[in-house]
């Protein structure tokens, strides 16, 4: 299990609208299996949540998506524009708090709740290939539509194509040497070429590790690497054929595929002989 605490201050002026977000925050933790207390005294809240890494993760980003839109409904002085842009700020204190953001203040000083209208946000999935590869903005594309997937609001077609794609723009930024006229079989084929696929390896040294572990490397690279074909196959019969189970095969290989594109963004933003190669 993993947790945190969130606390925050508040205008008197917002208490409604705090009272009503924390009851929909609860409302989405026991939907999620996340164990959730609060507290609401004057004019500070208190909030304690407990769940698994990924739960916690999904479980914001559902407050990103939800929270805005349910703030309208509250009493408020502030405008609806105004009231949404509180509760992504509201959002953006739990996500701060999510990652120790807040970690260097001193003990008795907290976060005051304020609108805002281009809060912090966070992903579930990791997909950040660096800005030199030309792909950052592209992959926020990916990480929303993989999102999207865990909250039922992507059709599995669409979401086939897209995690293709970001595939094939991985594998092209992470390789050395021309990839321009390669077909996609012949780009996972040089990626294990060239080692695209060992980002396991990059925590454990030659000199530390067991034989044994790094078989099981090795093993799972072969095992990532035969997953694209597969990934392949099922967008050319959901594109081109309208056949295939696209709805089964990501929820057979969902999280396979979300962590071979976060390992392929990795290989991206450290080339194999750059300054910051694993």
């Amino acid at each position: 299990m993993a947790g945190f605490d969130v606390a925050f201050r508040f205008k008197t002026y917002d208490r409604e609208l705090v009272t009503l977000c924390i009851s929909a925050m609860r409302r989405r933790a026991r939907k999620l299996t996340i164990r959730f207390e609060s507290k609401l005294v004057d004019d500070a809240a208190w909030i304690a949540l407990n769940g698994n890494t990924y739960q916690l993760d999904i479980y914001i980003e559902r407050l990103r998506r939800d929270l805005p839109t349910l703030a309208e409904a509250a009493h408020s002085t502030r405008t609806p524009s105004s009231r949404r842009n509180a509760a992504a700020g509201l959002v953006e204190i739990i996500t701060r708090y999510r990652f120790g953001a807040y970690d260097y203040s001193g003990e008795p000083w907290i976060p005051t709740l304020r609108a805002l209208t281009k809060p912090l946000t966070s992903s579930i999935h990791e997909i950040y290939p660096g800005a030199q590869t030309g792909l950052a903005e592209r992959m926020f594309v990916t990480m929303d539509l993989l999102a999207s997937w865990h909250f039922g609001e992507v059709p599995a077609p669409v979401l086939i194509e897209e995690v293709h794609t970001a595939s094939e723009l991985l594998l092209k930024a992470a390789l050395t040497g021309g990839t321009s006229r390669m077909t996609y079989a012949q780009l996972v084929g040089t990626g294990l070429e060239q080692g695209v696929f060992d980002y396991y390896s990059f925590r454990v040294t030659q000199a530390r590790a067991s034989v044994g572990a790094h078989e099981a490397f090795r093993a799972r690279e072969n095992e990532d690497a035969q997953l694209l074909p597969s990934l392949k196959d099922e967008r050319r019969q959901a594109k081109h054929d309208g056949s295939g189970d696209a709805a089964g095969w990501l929820h057979a290989n969902f999280w396979a595929v979300a962590r071979v594109l976060e390992g392929l963004a990795h290989k991206a933003r450290h080339p194999p002989g750059g300054a910051d190669a694993a």
